[in-house]
């Protein structure tokens, strides 16, 4: 988690589309979202790599994502993706509000 925490203090430093605001954080999790659903879904890494076409906040995110254990139930994935997702929004909450 620290690569992912050092992620979203340079995505909102050095973005210029990514605002300091609670929605660049709204946004980010609803990324992570996505990407460890696909994880829980049963993807590889190296599939997931490859999508993300060399963006580096995607690629540390789905490395991130697979530090998540795989669940075999749907409540037990649903249960999952919140965390991450509550992980990653919490995280880039605590760097925007440092920031002001």
């Amino acid at each position: 988690m620290k690569k992912l925490l050092l992620a979203v203090t340079l995505l909102l430093a050095f973005n210029a589309n990514a605002k300091l605001t609670i929605n660049g954080c709204k946004n980010l999790e609803e990324i992570a979202g996505v990407i460890v659903e696909v994880r829980q879904g049963g993807a590889s890494m190296r599939e997931m790599i490859e999508a993300a076409d060399g963006d580096e906040l995607a690629e540390i995110l789905i490395v991130e994502a697979f530090d998540v254990p795989l669940m075999s139930s749907e409540s037990g994935k649903n249960k999952k993706v919140e965390q991450f997702k509550n992980s990653v929004f919490k995280m880039c909450f605590k760097s925007i509000s440092e920031k002001i």
